[in-house]
């Protein structure tokens, strides 16, 4: 047997094969006249999926064309597997319970090598049937640039050079697009199938980049621009095929039934690949519903043709969720637990226990529901036939590649997702398996195996960096937070601050717990991982309502019915009874319960659903049902505080409630105004309010909140508990007139609550500068103070008013005009000339302000503001400008503008901490808008000078052309009359074309986004090739 169009003929040979079921002489033919679909990149994931597509189709009368495949990386792929087998595939079908599909398939009708067809593939461009161009290429396929954000040499060559023999397959692939565009036809959807997020994007942006170079260096107009980038659509996938490498395995079946060449094989470039290909079952695909031509009607085949919310929503249920997750838990674990097969992974209890507590506990309460893909249908999918499947190599050692790049969009969205979540079940400290797997990765960097002895780290390009942030541990080192701070902090890694979030000190503990010795991994997983003992959840019922009870429910706050009843007869006030609220998994305790009670006249008493209070109940814990007329009406607390909590409480009820008190009542005599009103607890950001009616909160100068809670008299202090009975702290009254806690902490009498400053106050404080500039004023909220700013001339500066004790304390925005020189010349010119000129003098303030503390900076945000122009910058400053140890790594922001030739530029400087540069950024452009300043100067560089008159016939009536004035200006004849076009520095004539060009005097090249599109605040994606600034790990701001 030999795959070949001639040898499949005979279908004796073939028992147990699947083969096509049309004329593949007429489709090939077809094809070739009129082809609908071209894809780029010949690997394994293409002949296993996109060609099994085609061919669906095709056997199902949907089409009657197939696909033509091309190849520019690995062109001995077309010679061995393509044009070796009549281009023929071989599909073999994995499944999970070790049977195997085998399938010819036949839809790929043309093989091409980018090297050597272009004329064929210029063809192909120029079909009015073309509807579809898709790409496998792999993510590092996408990368244009090197780490210093320099572009690749062929890309740079066919950037400098245009259309005309290019070299990069980005510049051919524009090329043929700019053949298309020339020629009339219509535009095409250019759909990347690559396993990677926001695939779409990375493709439009090495096209983009390729041709704002070629219009803005004359090669194409502006219309083919905006052909090639608007008219063109680059849809999202979402794409999910496993297709691991040629198995010897299935080699040695296919062998036994006669098959020759049957043998995998590496090319020169080490691509494994064989005449046939091995993939899984299980697969999915959605496209955005792009098609600017239509489309194959690939939606009859399974595939999903959607809005790109939804395909955006699918790829994050994936990668945050339900796949990739899990991915990265095998791949530490596995290395360093000497595995090699993904499916000997799953016979090993711990491990399946990590990646399914993982998944089904943590990360499925925050996924993205695409409403197209059921998450809980595909989660147990890749937990029970994906993962097992003992035909799939996938390796350990593979899924832990450039782990440090995956982190990030892997874990990091579900603990954003945590962090904002307001209900009281998804708490990030409650976090477990996630953790879990975040300290693996840290102990797998250290590249010591769970038996003590070496092993090879996976390729990952920031491994070196990673470690060196981490302090290089050793196996059996005792690390501390501290050391491991700069990595657990660093957003770049993790997408958040891992302390912020509330899970760095889990990470810490669990780190340490692994990092004792030889074999403490495995005793981690054992401790986490293990079979979970049974808990059950007993409590004491206690009735001191003032009413007998008939029915009481306690219920999970997760569950929708009232399915207990805790009461048998009446519960009369009083009385106490024990009961059992069930018994659970330990990671399936309830972390909140409802509570329902009935009274004797079938009247609610309780319901906490209506107040929507959900309470935290421990085993062995006493639930208090109090009087339910009051805000406090159920208390949980130990057995010790209701005894401490309800003795007088009872003696006093025999006593008094003769006298026409109820429980309540008693319980509330006493004297508390001596405690009420607003006290701040001195040296600590936090203020206490205590009002009349025994109830208490605690803000902090961030403006978050504890309590609301309640407060018990007793009688020589007082004490403040939370709303489930558990005491915060008590407090007495000093001699001076201040509280006093049992250590000595003093709260001092406040008249207010003075926060720390946010963008949204107001700004209701006005400042006037110093120096030459006291008739300029700028306005600043209350929560700071404005002062002069000693050694700077004409300079404000502005801190928070509760600064001390805080973050806060090292925050600071200073405003001033400084005098420059040597500047107006250029910025009299236009924005094209002014701009490089903007950035050297924010590059001499910097390092004029910040010397040897200026680690690295970069500008972005230049503006032509009318009058005057600004451009921002980011800096990163080293942490001794400040005397102190600081929590976080400094940051720095600074606008200048340039108002004119008035000897002066406005420099606004920003400084804070890495968690607070934002803040202040935010506050400080907010003032600037209040700035009085204004010199009256305009960027226009001169105003549009008068038409030319026109003074006869000139011969020139009906022929438009561009001409220069004596200014040198650019105007357009249009055959009647003239038009003006531009100042001489913003443009220029083509000497070849006759076209008007916008210049760039300073050699600028806008297409390079590394000012203009740059956002420092934003988090990264699954990739980081767009942008370099984070490589010293300094987080998420910059």
């Amino acid at each position: 047997m030999k795959l070949t169009k001639e040898s499949i003929k005979h279908n004796v040979a073939w028992k147990g094969y699947r083969l096509p079921q049309y004329d593949i002489d007429a489709v090939r033919e077809n094809t070739h006249k009129a082809p609908t679909w071209l894809h780029f990149g010949a690997g394994n994931l293409f002949r296993a999926f996109p060609a099994v597509l085609a061919q669906r189709l095709l056997t199902a009368g949907l089409s009657d064309t197939g696909i033509i495949c091309c190849d520019g990386y690995d062109e001995e792929l077309i010679d061995r597997c393509y044009r070796a087998c009549d281009h023929l595939s071989l599909v073999v079908t994995l499944y999970s319970n070790g049977t195997i599909n085998k399938e010819v398939v036949a839809s790929v009708t043309e093989s091409l090598k980018l090297s050597e067809d272009m004329l064929r593939l210029k063809d192909i461009f120029l079909a009015p049937s073309l509807q579809m161009i898709s790409f496998t290429l792999t993510e590092k396929g996408y990368i244009i640039q090197d780490d210093t954000r320099e572009f690749l040499p062929d890309y740079k060559h066919d950037r400098e050079n245009g259309p005309e023999g290019c070299q990069s397959f980005f510049g051919k692939l524009t090329a043929l697009c700019l053949e298309r565009c020339r020629a009339g036809l219509s535009p095409l959807a250019l759909v990347s199938l690559d396993n990677c997020s926001d695939n779409g994007t990375r493709l439009e942006r090495a096209v983009r980049h390729m041709a704002r170079a070629w219009q803005r260096n004359g090669f194409i107009t502006e219309d083919e621009y905006y052909f090639l980038l608007k008219k063109n659509t680059f849809p999202l996938s979402m794409i999910d095929k496993i297709t691991p490498h040629p198995d010897n395995r299935i080699a040695d079946k296919l062998a036994a039934d006669g098959l020759e060449n049957a043998k995998p094989f590496v090319t020169e470039k080490g691509t494994h690949a064989a005449v046939y290909v091995n993939s899984e079952s299980p697969h999915y695909l959605l496209i955005e519903n792009a098609f600017p031509n239509g489309h194959p009607a690939l939606e009859q085949c399974g595939v999903i043709i959607t809005r790109r919310d939804i395909v955006e929503k699918s790829a994050m249920m994936k990668v945050s969720t339900c796949m990739n997750p899990m991915d990265t838990a095998l791949g530490v674990f596995g290395c360093m637990l000497g595995y090699t097969r993904i499916s000997d992974e799953m016979k090993d209890t711990e491990l399946v226990n990590l990646i399914t507590r993982l998944s089904e506990q943590e990360a499925m309460p925050m996924v993205a529901d695409p409403g197209v893909i059921d998450p809980e249908a595909f989660l147990h999918e890749v937990l029970g036939e994906r993962y097992p499947n003992p035909f799939l190599q996938d390796s350990p050692q593979r899924t832990a590649t450039d782990t440090s790049r995956k982190i990030a969009p892997r874990f990091g969205t579900t603990l954003y997702a945590y962090y904002n979540s307001m209900l009281p079940a998804h708490r990030a400290t409650k976090l477990i398996y996630i953790p879990l797997v975040l300290a693996g990765w840290l102990r797998y960097l250290e590249g010591v195996d769970d038996n003590g002895s070496e092993f090879t780290l996976s390729p990952d390009s920031n491994i070196e960096h990673v470690r060196a942030l981490m302090g290089n541990p050793k196996l059996g080192d005792d690390v501390s937070e501290a050391q491991l701070y700069p990595l657990l902090a660093n957003r770049y890694y993790f997408g958040v601050n891992l302390f912020e979030i509330g899970v760095g000190e889990t990470v810490v503990r669990m780190f340490g717990e692994m990092n004792r010795g030889p074999h403490a991994v495995r005793e981690t997983l054992q401790k986490y991982c293990g079979e979970e003992q049974e808990q059950t959840v007993s409590v004491t019922l206690a009735n001191q309502s003032g009413h007998g009870i008939t029915s009481i429910s306690i219920t999970p706050s997760t569950s929708t019915e009232w399915d207990t009843e805790l009461v048998d007869g009446t519960f009369m006030d009083g009385e106490t009874m024990d009961r059992n609220l069930g018994t659970y998994k330990e990671s399936e305790v309830p972390d909140t319960w409802n509570i329902l009670v009935y009274g004797e006249d079938n009247t609610i008493l309780y319901d906490t659903t209506v107040d929507e209070v959900d309470f935290q109940i421990k085993d062995g814990d006493y639930i208090v049902f109090d009087t339910p007329e009051e805000a406090i009406s159920i208390i949980i607390c130990t057995a010790d505080e209701y005894e401490t909590l309800y003795a007088d409480y009872e003696a006093a009820s025999n006593e008094d409630l003769a006298a026409g008190l109820d429980a309540e009542e008693v319980a509330a005599l006493g004297d508390i105004s001596g405690y009420t009103g607003c006290w701040r607890l001195d040296g600590e950001p936090f203020y206490f309010v205590i009002n009349e009616d025994f109830e208490w909160i605690a803000i902090n100068l961030y403006g978050e909140q504890i309590g609301p809670g309640y407060v018990v008299n007793e009688d020589e202090n007082i004490t403040l508990c939370m709303e489930d009975g558990t005491e915060l702290v008590s407090l007495w009254q000093t001699s001076y007139g201040d509280l006093s806690d049992a250590n000595g902490n003093t709260l001092s009498s406040s008249d207010y609550i003075m926060l720390l400053p946010t963008p949204e106050d107001e700004l209701n404080q006005m400042a006037t500068f110093p120096g030459g500039f006291t008739n300029v004023t700028i306005n600043y909220p209350i929560q700071m103070e404005a002062h002069e700013q000693p050694n700077v001339s004409n300079a404000l500066s502005f801190n928070a008013v509760m600064e001390d004790g805080t973050d806060d304390y090292y925050s600071n925005i200073m405003i001033a005009f400084q005098p420059i020189s040597g500047f107006d010349p250029y910025m009299e010119k236009g924005a094209a000339s002014a701009k490089p000129y903007m950035v050297k003098m924010l590059d001499d303030f910097m390092k004029s302000m910040y010397g040897s503390y200026l680690l690295k900076s970069f500008g972005s945000d230049f503006k032509d503001n009318g009058d005057y122009y600004s451009l921002t910058g980011y800096m990163w400053l080293d942490g001794s400008v400040f005397a102190g140890d600081l929590s976080q790594p400094v940051r720095g922001c600074m606008e200048v503008r340039y108002y004119g030739p008035t000897g002066y530029a406005l420099v606004a400087t920003t400084i804070a901490l890495e968690g607070r540069i934002r803040n202040y950024f935010d506050i400080c452009n907010n003032m600037l808008t209040t700035l009085s300043y204004s010199a009256g100067w305009s960027t226009a560089p001169k105003p549009v000078p008068a038409q030319p008159v026109y003074s006869g016939d000139t011969g020139d009536y009906g022929t438009a052309y561009y001409w220069y004035d004596e200014d040198g200006d650019v105007w357009y004849w249009n055959g009647y009359e003239n038009e003006f076009i531009s100042y001489g520095s913003d443009g220029y004539i083509d000497t070849d074309s006759g076209e008007y060009m916008e210049n760039n005097d300073a050699g600028w090249d806008y297409s390079d986004e590394y000012y203009d599109d740059y956002d420092p605040w934003s988090d990264p994606g699954d990739g980081w090739d767009d942008y370099a600034y984070d490589d010293e790990g300094w987080g998420d701001y910059f």
